[in-house]
């Protein structure tokens, strides 16, 4: 291909203008499974496998199971979400949506300190938490960290990053835990391909943004699932 081409290619997703109701439903997409969300989904989805606390008995399990649950949920998605307004509010981002990339840098750092918190809290649980789940969350908060990193100089996509993170997580269960689970690999694989579509078509990043982000999740989260 020659250079010239390679050379437009982050550019080729700005060609085409979307109609108003595409972008709306983009949006929609987006925010749906926005990636502060995604944790919270790998460790659902655990639990719904009976990855948890199957040593105990179903009245103890289920406390067990709810607790869980509130950590993933206060650490990963409220107080991610609760620092955005306050971050504006003092001027420190511009928008909510964060679109420049140095913008995104103190939220992704603030939500790798809060996901790594939730992960201190887990690993100390009076019951031991599965080692899959504790890799998941301790990969999500350095997934996040590094998001911080890179958005210093590069706007990578964090949706890509989440999914690409949940993607290496599903295989990974696919692989040593229950082969039967094609299903969910399937249905990830097409909503990796509705996402990526929904953030080019709102020109949010283009498509080296988009990859990238992909790899970095699915790397972080596949080496510490296998090797942690």
């Amino acid at each position: 291909m020659p250079k010239s081409v390679l050379n437009q290619l982050p550019e080729l997703n700005s060609v085409y203008h979307a109609p108003k109701w595409l972008k709306n439903l983009s949006k929609i997409v987006s925010f749906i499974f926005h990636p502060v969300f995604l944790p919270m989904a790998g460790v659902l989805f655990l639990f719904s496998l009976g990855l948890g606390f199957q040593s105990v008995s179903p009245d103890l399990r289920n406390k067990l199971t709810q607790l869980v649950l509130a950590i993933v949920a206060i650490s990963t998605i409220l107080l991610p979400l609760v620092a955005i307004p306050m971050l504006y509010s003092f001027k420190i981002i511009s928008s909510i949506e964060m679109k420049q990339s140095k913008e995104r840098v103190f939220p992704f750092l603030l939500t790798a300190i809060s996901i790594f918190w939730g992960y201190i809290l887990l690993q100390n649980f009076p019951v031991p938490v599965p080692e899959i789940m504790l890799n998941y969350i301790l990969a999500s908060s350095i997934a996040t960290l590094l998001l911080a990193v890179v958005s210093v100089f590069y706007k990578i996509s964090a949706h890509l990053t989440g999914l690409g993170g949940f993607f290496a997580l599903i295989l990974f269960i696919n692989t040593y835990y229950l082969p039967d689970t094609m299903l969910f690999f399937n249905l990830t694989l097409a909503l990796l391909a509705l996402i990526a579509t929904a953030r080019l078509l709102l020109h949010e990043h283009n498509g080296l943004q988009l990859i990238s982000g992909f790899l970095v999740g699915f790397s972080i989260v596949g080496f510490l699932l296998y090797y942690g």
